[in-house]
């Protein structure tokens, strides 16, 4: 019996299309691999230059991504980079085509895990970026290459300094330490809210605010200036301002830093 060449064409076609779906059923999961990086650059700004155009530049700036979605994606496997002053927080990262940065070692340029993705972005180049959160929590991305102003996401507490860049003030080894001539210092009552802590739990630490008499109160955010309950009383009467302040506790001090600046009021053991 002759087969005419159509059937036996359709037959073909029928063959290959069953291998292949049976090939995307069976054969084995294969990872996105990781990107390459084209060769890193001769010159990259350093961690200490992209804070400074973030401090000087992001709140002034529009940014460079205009991005439709962003979505976190996963967590840093090495250490952050940290100003000698404590106040400011440094990653660096890749950049590729499709919006996605990569966790990155600065200089050598390595590349580990996906860390967040800017989707939608108008920006086809692959580069290097760093990421900077400033003393209140805001963040600015930086492009590695020139420090040109790449995005910024403000504080949800503009100009307040966050626990973590508190808790990390107090191990800096270049703190601003502007101290109270204290005259007295009395505990006046309990706090009733846990306090925050670092991951280990060596550090703590509660927001207060400090009225011109030299008491503290107890202040809950986002009310970080509205008093919940009367704690101490510090007597400095060359300070009449009112402002937040940290208390930092950890295994040797009590630390109270300004919370507008990051300055350190007081260190007691």
């Amino acid at each position: 019996m002759k087969i005419s060449g159509r059937y036996l064409l359709v037959g073909l076609v029928l063959i290959g299309i069953i291998g292949y779906v049976g090939y995307r059923l069976f054969a084995p999961f294969e990872p996105e691999p990781t990107p390459t990086p084209s060769p890193t650059p001769i010159q990259l700004i350093s961690f200490e230059e992209s804070v400074e155009f973030a401090v000087n530049g992001s709140y002034s700036m529009a940014g460079k991504w205009d991005f439709s979605e962003y979505r976190w994606l996963g967590e840093y496997e090495g250490e952050s980079f940290v100003t000698m002053d404590g106040l400011e927080v440094g990653y660096f990262e890749w950049r590729t085509s499709n919006g996605t940065l990569y966790e990155a070692e600065y200089p050598g340029g390595e590349i580990h895990g996906e860390i967040e993705r800017f989707t939608g972005v108008d920006d086809s180049e692959e580069y290097y970026v760093w990421r900077i959160i400033l003393m209140d929590g805001a963040q600015a991305y930086i492009d590695a290459r020139n420090g040109d102003f790449l995005n910024f996401s403000p504080s949800r507490f503009p100009g307040l300094l966050t626990f973590d860049a508190a808790s990390k003030i107090v191990y800096s080894p270049e703190k601003k330490i502007e101290e109270w001539i204290v005259q007295s210092y009395t505990r006046v009552g309990d706090f009733e809210s846990k306090p925050y802590e670092t991951a280990d739990g060596l550090v703590k630490g509660r927001l207060l605010w400090r009225i011109r008499n030299g008491t503290l109160y107890e202040v809950w955010l986002p009310a970080a200036q509205y008093p919940q309950g009367k704690v101490l009383y510090i007597e400095a009467p060359d300070d009449v301002e009112e402002y937040n302040i940290w208390e930092i506790t950890t295994e040797e001090n009590i630390c109270y830093i300004d919370a507008r600046n990051g300055i350190i009021r007081l260190i007691m053991e």
